[in-house]
């Protein structure tokens, strides 16, 4: 694996913060360059073995992800209009580009139930230097991080801290912004 290059961008020690799978990739280059990060923020991480497409199931996978497909076939305006009903509390600023970016799902890695590969996350995490904030969010709502779970990562690092989100989903800064970045700035003051 090349080492990521920070110094292109004038970055030292620089902050991660990611979400979803920009988390695990985040926990991912945290725990390879340890050198390399100042802390990481991780907005509800897929902490599980395998993603939830990555089943094998075929058809059953395509019917698990049919929304996307669905919202991928609409034209722009009704892309944009679906994602204010379905995520009300976000902002516009949010809502367009959640829609937009619909558009651009490579569906094809649904429907084959993606790569049969899993993702370590336990080794990972245990060996992150770094400081780490874990922000879950309502399992109930959509979120992916259970309690066990969270509870179990806070087991293996070495320094983080977790910080539950109430009333959020997956998408935890744009359910709870105020929230989450009380919580964030609360951390990167500390670190």
């Amino acid at each position: 694996m090349q080492q990521p290059s920070f110094e292109r961008l004038g970055l030292e020690n620089p902050y991660l913060f990611g979400h979803s799978m920009g988390a695990r990739t985040a926990a991912t280059v945290a725990a390879n360059y340890p050198d390399l990060v100042r802390a990481i923020v991780l907005e509800d991480p897929p902490l599980v073995e395998r993603l939830p497409f990555q089943t094998n199931e075929g058809q059953a996978g395509r019917q698990r992800w049919q929304w996307v497909f669905d919202l991928k076939a609409l034209p722009r305006e009704e892309r944009i209009a679906r994602g204010f009903a379905l995520n009300p509390n976000w902002a516009e600023e949010e809502v367009i580009p959640w829609a937009d970016s619909k558009a651009e799902v490579q569906t094809d890695v649904l429907e084959r139930g993606g790569a049969p590969n899993s993702y370590p996350w336990r080794e990972i995490i245990a060996r992150i230097a770094c400081p780490i904030l874990l922000i879950t969010g309502d399992p109930q709502l959509g979120a992916i991080v259970t309690p066990e779970a969270a509870q179990e990562a806070a087991q293996l690092w070495q320094h983080g801290e977790v910080v539950h989100i109430p009333g959020a989903g997956h998408n935890i800064r744009r359910d709870r912004y105020d929230e989450m970045m009380a919580a964030v700035k609360a951390f990167l003051n500390r670190t």
